[in-house]
Order: structure tokens, then C-alpha cells, then sequence
């Protein structure tokens, strides 16, 4: 109803705010409520995989892409865009354009309607 996002740890203990604030809401009316499953690991490495991909023929590609050939990629490749600035400014904007698309494919499957804005977004007054 809202478009308001609510965490849930696997941990139940660490929901105890959570079901204050929504457990009524939730057990009278479940059908106000969408499970969210996180981004499969093999989806999210293909992101990165399709960046470098995109990148011209450069030691940044190069250094890149055989980050993501060794074992722990994510943990490489994170470590590897520290040594190119530009490269990483261009990840984080990617990454973000590629996420907001899988959120605006599951609205639409899940056949709600929203405006994405991001979490630091406020409405003014």
C-alpha cells in the first residue's frame, strides 16, 4: 500500500522492531506484503562480468576481468576498482542503472505500481 521496503533478518531476534511496528499489519493482511528475494550470486556476478565486458581494451579491462577469473571475484573485483577511479565512478552508476532495472522488471511482475526513487530521497514539503 505504501511502497515502503521492511527488512528481515534471518536472524528473528534481530526483527524484534520489525514485528512491533508490522506484525499485526502483516498477519491481518498479508496480501499487502511482497517477498523480496536478493539477487541470485551468478545474476550479480554477471553484472560485473557484463561491465567489464563493456569496457574499451584497456589495463582496466585487463586487471578486471581476471579478478573476476580468480577465486572470491566480488572481493576482487571490489579491490581491483580502487586502483581506477574513473573506472569505479562508471561501475557504481552502471551497477545502479542494471539494479534499478531488476526492480522495475519485479514491480511489474509482481503487478505493482511505484516510482524508484532512491533511499536518500525526500519529498519536499
Amino acid at each position: 500500500e505504501t511502497g515502503e521496503v521492511v527488512r528481515f533478518s534471518a536472524d528473528p531476534a534481530l526483527n524484534e522492531d520489525v514485528e512491533d511496528e508490522f506484525g499485526e499489519t502483516m498477519e491481518n493482511h498479508p496480501d499487502r506484503f511482497r517477498r523480496i528475494d536478493p539477487i541470485p550470486s551468478s545474476q550479480a556476478f554477471q553484472v560485473m562480468a557484463d561491465f567489464v565486458e563493456s569496457l574499451p581494451e584497456s589495463k582496466a579491462k585487463k586487471s578486471l576481468s581476471q579478478a573476476l577469473s580468480r577465486s572470491h571475484p566480488f572481493r576482487n573485483f571490489k579491490d581491483m576498482l580502487v586502483s581506477f577511479p574513473d573506472i569505479r565512478e562508471n561501475w557504481f552508476r552502471y551497477h545502479d542503472e542494471v539494479y534499478k532495472g531488476f526492480a522495475v522488471s519485479w514491480l511489474m511482475e509482481e503487478g505493482v505500481e511505484g516510482d524508484l526513487r532512491p533511499v536518500w530521497f525526500e519529498k519536499k514539503a
